[in-house]
């Protein structure tokens, strides 16, 4: 695990097919470094395979700034071709945040990106694990 500043670290699974992002600060300056690393992670990704990440926010109570930080992690994967991204909230921070997903996904990623929220770690890791193309 690579520790990144702020409360937000890094980690690299399954073979570096998924990237999994955790924050321990619901801050600007935590959203801020998650941001960052994502968007350097996108630009150097082999733009072959398809970007699976993970952002874990369950030990964080996201509900003052969800809005905002669920569209700027969706805004930074129009760069890639394709891929899955799924957000980890605690259980009573993702009612909303469905709602607003779907209105999301059509004003940013238009096709190319599908994203969930989920409130636990290891369905969000099932589902992204069947991003990963048949045969790797």
């Amino acid at each position: 695990m690579e520790y990144l500043g702020h409360g937000v670290s890094r980690r690299r699974l399954l073979n570096n097919y998924i990237v999994a992002y955790s924050a321990d600060e619901d801050t600007r300056a935590a959203l801020d470094t998650l941001l960052i690393a994502v968007r350097e992670d996108i630009q150097d990704w082999d733009r072959r395979r398809p970007f699976l990440a993970l952002h874990d926010f369950s030990q964080v109570d996201l509900s003052n700034g969800l809005r905002d930080a669920a569209g700027r992690v969706a805004a930074c994967y129009t760069d890639h071709f394709f891929g899955r991204y799924a957000i980890v909230v605690n259980y009573t921070a993702r009612n909303r945040a469905v709602a607003y997903l779907e209105n999301m996904r059509q004003q940013h990623i238009a096709g190319t990106f599908d994203g969930s929220f989920f409130h636990n770690f290891d369905l969000a890791m099932q589902w992204l694990k069947e991003g990963i193309p048949v045969g790797v």
